[in-house]
């Protein structure tokens, strides 16, 4: 918004202390760092949380192979991403906030919720 000319508070509005970019929102900032850290181990990847643009890369690779676990990684990533917006709104515009371990489940809520029986079982195995 401000490469528009829209002025408007660059502070992060989760932790307030960082200049509030995708990269920082999403994967930077503790709270979303661990949402998709427990992410990744529930869903048994080993890997260190990369930036943001590999992340995007890596998700729409997996969103276009067939097998399960790549499935449910591409319902989880959109998720997380969708998560993490609804809950930096509810803190800069509604004063709320959640720990991160009910944004976490809250997101396998909603992945559960459109999984199939085969995709639902790779989240409780």
């Amino acid at each position: 918004m401000i490469s528009w000319n829209i002025h408007c508070d660059t502070n992060c509005s989760l932790c307030s202390a960082a200049l509030e970019t995708r990269e920082h929102l999403f994967f930077k900032y503790d709270f979303s760092l661990n949402v998709w850290r427990q992410i990744l181990k529930i869903l048994k990847i080993q890997r260190q949380v990369y930036s943001c643009d590999q992340e995007i890369m890596i998700a729409a690779q997996m969103c276009g192979k067939k097998e399960v676990v790549a499935q449910i990684y591409g319902m989880c990533f959109t998720e997380f991403l969708y998560a993490i917006w609804l809950e930096r709104n509810a803190r800069r515009f509604q004063h709320k906030e959640k720990d991160w371990m009910q944004v976490y489940r809250e997101i396998l809520d909603r992945v559960s919720c459109r999984a199939t029986e085969a995709q639902r079982l790779l989240l409780i195995m």
